[in-house]
């Protein structure tokens, strides 16, 4: 005796893309507030002081690379 074939079983979808999507939005809208605020306070430093930030910055972020 045949059966009838069984549904295929739907994954269940995650709600974390939608919690990704909103992460990542107000990820990149932090970013921007800080990359404002990092290009005022340069815009008032001198040359010297720039480039001894600039600096120890990349040291700051390399080790998120």
């Amino acid at each position: 005796m045949a059966t009838q074939a069984r549904p295929r079983i739907q994954p269940v979808r995650s709600s974390k893309s939608k919690v990704k999507i909103s992460v990542t939005k107000a990820e990149e809208d932090f970013l921007d507030k800080v990359m404002v605020s990092v290009s005022a306070s340069l815009e008032a430093m001198s040359e010297e002081e720039q480039e001894r930030a600039v600096t120890a910055a990349e040291r700051a972020v390399a080790h998120l690379q």
